[in-house]
């Protein structure tokens, strides 16, 4: 089992990579990319990396919050 501490930097990896991601793909605009609505496909991608990493350290934080208040 992985203390905090690791999890926590093992999640801040593809969160920060996401983040950056999405920012340099937004301000990129190039054209040869696609684009599906507003943004590139890449920073749909981005987005998605990032959203899915938030949901997995909301979830690992509150599982561990719960497990250290019952024991």
């Amino acid at each position: 089992m992985f203390s905090r501490k690791k999890d926590v930097v093992l999640s801040l990896y593809p969160g920060s990579c996401g983040t950056l991601r999405f920012f340099c793909e937004f301000l990129r605009g190039d054209e040869s990319r696609g684009f599906i609505g507003q943004f590139s496909v890449s920073a749909w991608i981005s987005l998605i990396i990032f959203v899915v990493t938030f949901i997995a350290c909301f979830v690992t934080f509150f599982t561990q919050l719960s497990k250290n208040r019952v024991s």
